[in-house]
């Protein structure tokens, strides 16, 4: 084959499978279940810091490709953190088109990296329960299932579970959020 005609039938490839990485197929839009968390959010969170209160965002980016989760905690000095702290963590919600699978990736103080999969999403009850596909920086044979409950349409909790070989499982976050203005 010449080489004309090997450098045509590689962009005929490369175009055709760059059509079929961005098509939708029949997902229609695909966030609808995750519209109404865009904006910006108030709350407390409880658990093994101890009390703390603060913003959460949510944003769409890159033409609705990712949804982007901020949140910035502070916690006062009180028995279960003497020193009080800020914590901050980061996230990115995207889809696998090809699989059909939502992953949410976050990133924790301490360089923790928790890598999830949409394990069960309940629309009309208003629940996501995430499930860790991989853990990094945190004790071996752990598990991490992160579940987010619709309250209202301005109010969402949210509860981190760990889940450890031969151990019962341990609730480390309580979260209750309202949206702001």
């Amino acid at each position: 084959m010449s080489l004309a005609r090997r450098q045509c039938l590689l962009v005929l490839l490369l175009l055709g499978s760059s059509a079929a990485l961005t098509a939708d197929d029949d997902l229609g839009d695909i966030w609808a279940d995750f519209r109404s968390f865009a904006g910006k959010w108030s709350g407390t969170q409880s658990g093994v810091w101890g009390d703390g209160a603060g913003i959460r965002t949510f944003r769409f980016f890159i033409n609705d490709s990712f949804l982007e989760q901020r949140t910035a905690l502070r916690f006062d000095p009180q028995p279960a953190n003497p020193d009080g702290d800020t914590r901050l963590d980061y996230g990115v919600v995207s889809l696998d088109r090809r699989a059909r699978q939502f992953h949410f990736r976050r990133y924790y103080p301490g360089g923790v990296f928790v890598e999830y999969r949409l394990k069960d999403l309940d629309p009309a009850m208003g629940r996501f329960v995430w499930v860790s596909e991989r853990v990094e920086n945190a004790l071996p044979n752990t598990t991490v299932e992160y579940t987010v409950m619709r309250e209202q349409p301005a109010r969402f909790t949210d509860k981190v579970v760990l889940l450890r070989e031969g151990q019962e499982p341990r609730r480390v976050i309580d979260g209750r959020w309202v949206r702001t203005p």
